[in-house]
């Protein structure tokens, strides 16, 4: 298992449509066609962690960081359907933070839905804490729980 970090700015072809087939694993997180185009325009500004086993993505995490901004957005977070209840999620996340508390970023943040009880748990064993419940965050109407996870002092 390798884990790598790596700028959308940066990504060839076929990591590109790595991404894309990962990503459409999972339709209700997936993102659509135009939400990817705007993510390539703004490349410089996001990142992806990702868990390559025999050449195969097996999940990743999506991250966006505005230049000027020393807090990071944790967007999504996707391990393969084949590859879950094996810590792929906690492996990469771990990775993530290890690497942004490098980089000296403040904190990491993200929306979790209030009733997705594995990433609620996952994310509170990291040490992220609710700020607040945001109704219908959601397209489906369902709330969303942002929670922050400080990782250097400002």
């Amino acid at each position: 298992m390798n884990f790598f970090f790596l700028s959308l700015m940066d990504l060839t072809s076929l990591e590109w449509e790595n991404l894309y087939d990962l990503d459409r694993l999972v339709p209700q997180q997936s993102w659509t066609n135009s939400a990817w185009e705007e993510a390539k325009k703004a490349g410089r500004n996001y990142y992806l962690a990702v868990i390559v086993e025999n050449s195969i993505w097996k999940g990743l995490s999506l991250f966006y960081r505005p230049s000027v901004e020393e807090k990071v957005h944790l967007l999504k977070i996707i391990v393969h359907p084949e590859s879950r209840r094996r810590g792929l999620g906690k492996n990469l996340l771990e990775f993530a933070i290890k690497k942004w508390r490098d980089e000296m970023v403040c904190s990491l943040f993200l929306e979790v839905a209030e009733n997705n009880g594995p990433a609620l748990g996952l994310y509170r064993l990291q040490g992220f804490r609710a700020l607040r419940l945001v109704a219908r965050f959601y397209s489906d109407g369902t709330n969303a729980w942002r929670m922050e996870l400080p990782l250097n002092n400002a």
